[in-house]
């Protein structure tokens, strides 16, 4: 196991059938091929990121395609003081309990909701991810929140969801936000 970084062992009794088998054997494929096989947590912490993000009302698909974007799923090996959900709050980096509590707030605070009606965005999903990505959405889409926006859907959540689907309607993201558990 990599160094620093350790999440509550979850059986996979506690996780809905639906993300386990080939799900669950596909994201940690997905980690130990970005960032290498020893180098990663997604086998001992999926079945926690899965839990506690149906706990929360977050689509897991939503959480493992951001834990493997921002992290190589806890990839302490080569990014040391990595930020594992990107919030970037000193003290927080190589601490997944942590940043995972704080990421599955963000779909539920007035700032990100507000994220919502901004006109000029492609989507929902973009409104979010410019803010997770820039702090603010209030003033439209940014060349980074776009870019970062695209990265998001176009790889680790189109990899992550592939087993159902993909869920990608028309290049868009198939939910409207990160609490739209309609896919996978």
């Amino acid at each position: 196991m990599p160094p620093g970084g350790t999440c509550p062992v979850v059986a996979d009794s506690e996780v809905p059938a639906k993300w386990l088998g080939y799900m669950k054997s596909n994201f940690i494929r997905l980690a130990d091929f970005w960032a290498g096989v020893e180098c990663n947590l997604a086998e001992e912490c999926y079945n926690y990121v899965v839990r506690e993000s149906l706990s929360t009302g977050v689509n897991p698909a939503f959480s493992l395609a951001i834990w493997l974007r921002e992290s190589g799923a806890s990839n302490y090996c080569y990014a040391p003081g990595v930020q594992d959900f990107g919030i970037n709050v000193a003290g927080l980096g190589e601490n997944i309990v942590a940043q995972l509590d704080r990421f599955l707030k963000l779909p539920f605070l007035g700032s990100y909701l507000e994220c919502r009606t901004v006109s000029g965005f492609i989507e929902p999903m973009h409104g979010f991810l410019e803010k997770f990505r820039t702090g603010t959405c209030l003033n439209g889409p940014t060349a980074i929140g776009t870019q970062s926006y695209k990265n998001v859907r176009d790889e680790p959540w189109l990899w992550v969801t592939e087993p159902y689907g993909p869920c990608l309607s028309g290049g868009l993201f198939s939910i409207s936000w990160p609490t739209d558990n309609s896919c996978p």
